[in-house]
């Protein structure tokens, strides 16, 4: 696999908004990026999310664990062989008595306990964790991982799944992406995923869930990890790190990845 120096996750829409909602169209010629449908999210900042409808994350995938643990991370398509995910995924497996072998990556799918004639699973080849990530500072950052599919995903097959669009490599970025502090604050971002509904909540949700939050400034104070003895509270990094949050739902911390 060909290393990555600096790259960033990128989905090229053009927004129109309607009363209630917003509906993200794409540029279908790229051949990256698109879903088989249009995304709508609702504008307003609804508590918790919505689910969103079928064919419209179209590289989203899900990571299933063994036959006891139907979701345990998510992932994001980045070609036919790669899923980028979260170092803490798959970071502790041994600990638990399973290795990468025992993940099975799921892609095209919404509804976890159904997931119908548009999901593909696969097993994994092999998996690289960023050799920058420190399990025990998540501060730190880097906690980002690929994983290599034993066998490749048909995108022409299947019209459900769908791959992110990335910059080549040595190519010169647009000047947002440039940014060191890239998304601004205040930009709109949408979050998805299987994740838990509230925060004291264990649960995850069944279906794939959407929900629009706002980039934070990197000072301001809802930035700040807890301390972490012996590691102190600290403010996250914005050359590799960028923060969102909205009212109600707390906030999320999120890896650039250089």
């Amino acid at each position: 696999m060909s290393t990555l120096n600096t790259f960033a996750i990128v989905v090229i829409v053009a927004m129109i908004t309607y009363l209630n909602a917003t509906t993200y169209t794409c540029e279908r010629n790229l051949g990256c990026g698109c879903s088989k449908y249009d995304t709508t999210v609702v504008n307003a900042r609804i508590v918790n999310g919505e689910t969103a409808a079928v064919g419209t994350w179209g590289w989203v995938a899900s990571l299933k664990l063994g036959s006891n643990n139907p979701h345990i991370c998510g992932g994001t398509v980045i070609d036919e062989y790669h899923i980028l995910t979260a170092a803490h995924c798959i970071a502790d497996l041994a600990e638990y008595g399973f290795s990468i072998y025992d993940i099975e990556v799921r892609v095209g799918l919404n509804v976890i306990s159904n997931p119908g004639p548009n999901v593909e699973s696969h097993s994994l080849q092999g998996a690289k964790i960023h050799p920058a990530y420190n399990k025990d500072d998540v501060a730190s950052g880097y906690d980002i991982a690929i994983l290599t599919l034993s066998q490749p995903i048909d995108f022409n097959r299947n019209s459900f799944i769908s791959k992110v669009c990335l910059p080549f490599l040595n190519s010169t970025p647009p000047a947002d992406l440039a940014n060191p502090e890239y998304p601004l604050p205040n930009t709109d971002l949408i979050a998805i995923g299987w994740g838990v509904l509230w925060e004291s909540s264990d649960v995850i949700s069944n279906t794939l869930q959407q929900v629009t939050l706002q980039a934070i400034d990197k000072d301001d104070s809802k930035c700040r990890f807890p301390a972490n003895p012996p590691i102190p509270a600290q403010n996250n990094d914005p050359q590799t790190q960028m923060c969102a949050s909205a009212p109600s739902k707390g906030k999320l911390h999120f890896t650039r990845f250089t």
